[in-house]
């Protein structure tokens, strides 16, 4: 009988095409086909839910974050790591500020929709800029976070803080630090957001980013039972 090909372990999403189970129709007798498809459905449905139980937990972690803090709890820049922080586009235009908290390195995730660029900030400082977009789809990690991670790395070693941002703070910096935050002390992922969040409550509000966390996690061997 022919092997099935692999399943992701997390479908994106859950409806996403099942072409891969077209390949098998040439390969095996029509009651075998029938029996993989069978059994292939009821475990691809098995680790959509599994997948879904992840992002519930998570959703959870940051629900019960937000409703322990006051109405009057300002969501300002946060230090998540000695060597970082995370805030919004008008933490990152107060140069004077970041000089108090000793940040001289700057992460910008959302640069043509914010006010700030390298030349805001003095020739001795480090900046990475970029353009990342705030919607469920867009993959945020497999497209910036190995730069980010790299920049935050040399920038500690190099004995600075950085600060990363996009427009509010909230969604595209928030999920990568959490990533950085992940891998950087191996904390699991559950437990990474609720440091994070803690930090600075607003964070995640993007769905999507959640579920590829989730997925990110899993990859790292970071996800919580």
């Amino acid at each position: 009988m022919a092997a099935l090909a692999p399943l992701p372990l997390f479908p994106l999403p859950v409806d996403a095409s099942n072409d891969w189970l077209d390949d098998l129709a040439d390969d095996m007798p029509e009651d075998d086909y029938d029996m993989e498809i069978e059994e292939a459905i009821s475990w691809e449905q098995s680790l959509a839910e599994d997948f879904q139980m992840h992002v519930a937990k998570a959703l959870s972690v940051l629900s019960n974050v937000r409703a322990q803090q006051r109405p009057d709890n300002a969501c300002g820049p946060a230090d998540i790591l000695p060597q970082l922080c995370l805030g919004d586009a008008s933490h990152a235009l107060d140069v004077e500020q970041l000089r108090r908290a000793g940040v001289s390195g700057v992460v910008n995730c959302a640069e043509s929709a914010t006010l700030s660029s390298r030349s805001d900030y003095p020739a001795e400082w480090e900046y990475l800029g970029f353009d990342a977009q705030d919607h469920s789809h867009y993959d945020m990690l497999g497209n910036h976070f190995e730069q980010v991670a790299a920049f935050i790395d040399a920038a500690a070693a190099a004995k600075r803080k950085v600060l990363i941002h996009c427009q509010a703070g909230v969604n595209r910096s928030a999920m990568i630090v959490v990533a950085y935050y992940m891998l950087s002390t191996h904390t699991p992922l559950l437990a990474a957001l609720d440091h994070c969040a803690r930090q600075r409550p607003c964070i995640l509000r993007n769905v999507g980013f959640i579920e590829q966390l989730v997925v990110f996690a899993h990859e790292h061997n970071l996800l919580d039972e």
